[in-house]
C-alpha cells in the first residue's frame, strides 16, 4: 500500500483496513517522509507541501490504531463502529441540556468580555457600594460586654 503524494488518505477509508495493514502503512509512510525530508535538506524537493501531507496522513493512521488499542473503536467487516455505550448518540434531552450549558458559558464569556473592555477604556461598570460594618473600639466593646 504505497500512498500517492497527491492523494490524501481519508479516515473513513483507513478505518476499513486491518491493524496489520495500518502498521505496514505506518512503516511505508515513515520511509517516504524520511526520503522527502532528505530531499528537502539537499534542495531537491520541489513541493514541500508533500511533507506536511505525509505527516498528517501518518498522524491519521496512528490515531486510528491508538483508538483501536484503547478500545474506543472496533473494526467490523463493513467498517468501524464505536465501542461501548458512551459512543451512542445522545438523547434529545441530553442534547438540550448541552445546548443550555453552552448558552450559559457563552453568556459568561460575553459579560467577562464587556467587563474587560470597560476596564480597558477606563469606564468601569458602576457597582453597588458595600457598607462596611463599623470597627469596634475598646469603649464600644466594653459597653457590649456589660
Amino acid at each position: 500500500m504505497s500512498p500517492q503524494a497527491d492523494h490524501k488518505l481519508r479516515s473513513s477509508e483507513l478505518r476499513t483496513h486491518s491493524d496489520e495493514e495500518l502498521s505496514s502503512l505506518i512503516g511505508s509512510l515513515s520511509e517516504e517522509l524520511f526520503k522527502y525530508r532528505m530531499q528537502r535538506y539537499t534542495n531537491q524537493l520541489e513541493n514541500t507541501m508533500q511533507i506536511r501531507k505525509l505527516r498528517r496522513d501518518l498522524a491519521r493512521v496512528k490515531t486510528i490504531l491508538s483508538a483501536r488499542g484503547l478500545g474506543l473503536e472496533v473494526r467490523q467487516e463493513g467498517g468501524v463502529e464505536p465501542a461501548g455505550e458512551a459512543a451512542a448518540k445522545p438523547a434529545p434531552q441530553q442534547r438540550a441540556a448541552k445546548g443550555k450549558a453552552k448558552a450559559k458559558t457563552k453568556a459568561k464569556r460575553a459579560t467577562a468580555k464587556a467587563a474587560h473592555a470597560a476596564a480597558k477604556t477606563g469606564k468601569a461598570k458602576p457597582t453597588k457600594a458595600k457598607s462596611k460594618p463599623a470597627k469596634k473600639t475598646k469603649a464600644k466593646s466594653a459597653q457590649v460586654q456589660e
